[in-house]
């Protein structure tokens, strides 16, 4: 397998490429994003959507077997790994594209979740210190965020269903479609991580206040569609027993992919660091090569912010608290909990935990102190 074929694949791969530059232009209106900004993060997250796809050939990449199995003409559409690469197979088949042109295809899903999770953190950053802007927009641009959403997979369309679904949550009132939308797009990939995210609109619909009529209606509606979307979750990921069937699914995802040079045994570590483990690791003692090392100076950054907002929080000082962020709090710990324990390989959980991280940023924003009340307090 190589990148692209010949000169006329080459060309085809620039044009892609323009056409997410366009594409990007003509939705940074939507997330109040400038110009100048837009076009960074497009290049930045195409860099290193070029630099997974030529790593990929050389490892063990998941994104390699979508690419070659979509030839099958016989492939037929499912939720999960199969839809993935039924969804591959009309750029393959169809359009004949190279391997990286479908790979700047995904790209430009995955920006679609990077631009609105930028657009979230300055919306709760807007009366922030600049020290803490630029601390966010170095998260932004964190190399782990743009690697594992750019490829072909589910990653990328897994990152653009968060990364809408958090921005939808800002106005939840004048945005339900965008998350409607989003939730659509996690099911597709991860039918269990989207009824997640089901679950938590219910509750924000349900119980938030100052919503209208129509939208505790629609709350209603939802419970009922609970019911069906629950047994089929269960059904999907292979529980049949209720909450022993929960457990029973979590130990066995905890014994998946222990092989290998990353993994760890989950089993053997107390539930607070197995949380931990989840979020923030590789550290850098955990680094075993290249990549993991970057990983660990992601997580570094990561963990550091985390404290940061935590000390702040000590200190109470006031931050601004929206009804919608009901739905991002039940989703963030129900996903967090979930994950961490269903994940037992260092890899995974560098790439799934930004199903939750986003989320988990933008809320932990809230904490840090707010000039508008330190004002008012001299």
């Amino acid at each position: 397998m190589v990148l692209v074929a010949s000169t006329f694949d080459l060309f085809i791969c620039f044009f892609v490429f323009i056409l997410g530059l366009l594409f990007s232009l003509c939705i940074r209106k939507v997330f109040f994003c400038s110009i100048y900004r837009a076009i960074i993060l497009y290049v930045w997250h195409t860099i290193f959507c070029i630099l997974y796809a030529a790593t990929s050939l050389y490892i063990n990449a998941d994104a390699t077997s979508y690419y070659s199995q979509s030839f099958d003409p016989d492939i037929s559409f499912r939720i999960g790994t199969q839809g993935i690469t039924y969804f591959v197979s009309f750029f393959t088949q169809s359009l004949s594209l190279s391997y990286l042109a479908v790979f700047l295809i995904f790209n430009v899903i995955g920006y679609v979740g990077l631009i609105s999770f930028d657009a979230s953190l300055r919306e709760a950053l807007k009366y922030k210190p600049k020290a803490f802007k630029f601390l966010a927009t170095m998260i932004v641009f964190l190399p782990s965020v743009s690697f594992w959403s750019s490829a072909i997979g589910k990653d990328s369309i897994a990152f653009a269903s968060v990364g809408l679904a958090l921005w939808s949550a800002l106005e939840l009132k004048n945005r339900i479609y965008i998350l409607l939308f989003a939730m659509l797009l996690m099911m597709f990939v991860r039918f269990h991580i989207g009824a997640l995210m089901f679950m938590s609109l219910i509750m924000a619909l349900l119980f938030s206040s100052g919503l209208s009529f129509k939208l505790r209606l629609l709350g209603v509606f939802c419970v009922g569609l609970l019911l069906i979307i629950i047994p089929f979750t269960m059904k999907y990921v292979g529980m049949h027993d209720g909450l022993r069937g929960l457990i029973d699914f979590l130990r066995w995802r905890s014994t998946l992919n222990m092989g290998g040079d990353s993994s760890i045994d989950i089993t053997s570590i107390l539930v607070p660091m197995r949380l931990f483990t989840f979020l923030f690791r590789p550290l850098p003692f955990d680094a075993h090569n290249f990549m993991a090392f970057f990983a660990s100076i992601d997580n570094s950054l990561l963990l550091v912010f985390l404290t940061l907002c935590i000390f702040y929080r000590i200190k109470n000082y006031h931050y601004s608290f929206k009804s919608e962020s009901l739905f991002l709090w039940s989703f963030v710990l129900m996903s967090v909990l979930i994950l961490g324990f269903a994940t037992a390989n260092l890899g995974l959980a560098v790439r799934q935990k930004w199903m939750c991280m986003p989320i988990l940023i933008y809320l932990l924003c809230l904490y840090l102190p707010d000039y508008r009340f330190a004002s008012k307090k001299k």
